[in-house]
């Protein structure tokens, strides 16, 4: 996964049990309930955006979403666009620099 489109059900399904952890404590992490996570995991239920993009920032940018104070997580979310362009951004300037150490 190295996009938010890339955040499926599936995909954090795998994601979940290379972490060895249970669909509560790894859906508790982004506030969501372990039932409802089985749901998107087996594609029974589409997953909101709201969820993708809380999942894109928390599980691949590895953000800590702090849900638990809705003003902090509200803002957090609305800055995710520059949050993704930044992202992008450094992953290039690591393999620029990758690229940079192969060739000396």
């Amino acid at each position: 996964m190295n996009k938010e489109n890339d955040v499926t059900g599936p995909a954090l399904r795998e994601l979940r049990i290379q972490q060895d952890k249970s669909q509560e404590k790894f859906w508790g992490e982004v506030l969501v309930k372990g039932s409802t996570g089985a749901y998107y995991e087996s594609e029974r239920s589409p997953m909101p955006d709201l969820v993708r993009r809380v999942c894109y920032l928390h599980f691949v940018c590895g953000l800590n979403i702090n849900m638990q104070n809705p003003e902090k997580a509200a803002l957090l979310l609305t800055q995710a666009d520059r949050i993704k362009g930044i992202t992008s951004e450094l992953k290039e300037v690591a393999k620029m620099l990758e690229k940079s150490s192969l060739n000396n």
